[in-house]
């Protein structure tokens, strides 16, 4: 399975070209891109990581970005897998379900439970190179 994330470290990141590292770190009012500038560089990174033959996998929490990418992964393949992960009926697992329920999209759930989450802390840490939990 290809992934595609809006996060560096959840699968291959979209690199957008044409919108400079320093434009993309600036606040909001700062950018100057134009919308469909922007459009068509976010369009062409995400057509970048659908080239497998493979099913692609979009790392989803039903949220704007997220929901960005599958929008355009899915004009461009129909077999897009959406993947959410979160805790019994958190906000995230609610609005993936919503979107792939009227997207008519297939969802790929994992609930954590608490165990899971108490099994999976210390690796974390370890991975996160941190004990600061708010960091």
């Amino acid at each position: 399975m290809v992934w595609i994330s809006n996060h560096p470290s959840k699968g291959k990141p979209l690199r957008i070209k044409g919108v400079a590292a320093q434009e993309r770190s600036m606040p909001a009012p700062a950018k100057r891109v134009s919308y469909t500038k922007l459009q068509r560089a976010l369009e062409e990174a995400i057509r970048k990581c659908l080239f497998s033959n493979e099913t692609v996998g979009v790392s989803f929490s039903g949220g704007v970005d997220s929901g960005t990418i599958a929008f355009w992964a899915r004009k461009m393949r129909r077999d897009i897998v959406l993947v959410c992960v979160g805790t019994e009926n958190s906000l995230d697992l609610t609005r993936a379900e919503k979107y792939a329920k009227k997207c008519e999209m297939k969802l790929v759930k994992k609930i954590l439970t608490k165990k899971d989450i108490e099994n999976n802390y210390a690796l974390a840490q370890k991975v996160l190179q941190t004990t600061d939990t708010l960091q």
